[in-house]
C-alpha cells in the first residue's frame, strides 16, 4: 500500500470552506497540526453566510443547513500526528459548542462521496445575533471591511 493511500485511509478528514482554506488567514493553523492532501470538494444541503464581527479583525463564513451548496477543500490531517489533536485545535478556533458545531457530512470529491467533519454554525438565532448576511456565491472569500481592505 502506498503512503498516499495510507493517508486517505487513516486520516481524519475536514471540509473547510472559509478562513482555513489555502491562502486564507487561518490556514496556518492546519499547517501547524500537520496536513496531508488537500482537494477541492463540494458540500450540498447548506447555505453560506458571511459574518463581520467587531471583535475579530476579519470577516468569516458560516454554514447552516439549507438548499444550496458550497465549494471548499477536503483536508486530510497528516499521519504521524494524532488527528484528534488537530480537531481540538480546530474546535478551539471554531468555538465548537458555542458558535459552531462539528458534525460528519458527505462531501463530493472528484465525483466520489467521502465523509468528513464540517463546522456548521450553531443556529439561525446565533446567525441573526451575529448579523450574518447570505452569500450568493458558492465559494467564500473575505469581504472588504475597515479591518480587511483587500
Amino acid at each position: 500500500m502506498n503512503q498516499e493511500r495510507q493517508v486517505s485511509v487513516n486520516a481524519e478528514k475536514v471540509f473547510v470552506y472559509g478562513t482555513l482554506k489555502r491562502k486564507q488567514i487561518n490556514h496556518i493553523l492546519l499547517e501547524g497540526v500537520g496536513i496531508g492532501r488537500i482537494r477541492p470538494a463540494l458540500l450540498f444541503g447548506v447555505q453560506l453566510f458571511d459574518i463581520t464581527d467587531p471583535v475579530r479583525p476579519y470577516s468569516y463564513p458560516a454554514l447552516l443547513r439549507g438548499q444550496g451548496r458550497v465549494l471548499g477543500e477536503l483536508v486530510e490531517l497528516k499521519l504521524g500526528h494524532h488527528p484528534e489533536d488537530g480537531l481540538l485545535v480546530l474546535d478551539h478556533l471554531e468555538l465548537e459548542g458555542l458558535e459552531y458545531r462539528r458534525i460528519k457530512c458527505w462531501v463530493r470529491v472528484a465525483g466520489q462521496l467521502e465523509q468528513a467533519w464540517v463546522y456548521l454554525y450553531f443556529s439561525k438565532q446565533h446567525l441573526w445575533q451575529s448579523k450574518g448576511k447570505p452569500r450568493a456565491s458558492i465559494s467564500w472569500r473575505p469581504r472588504r471591511s475597515k479591518h480587511n481592505p483587500s
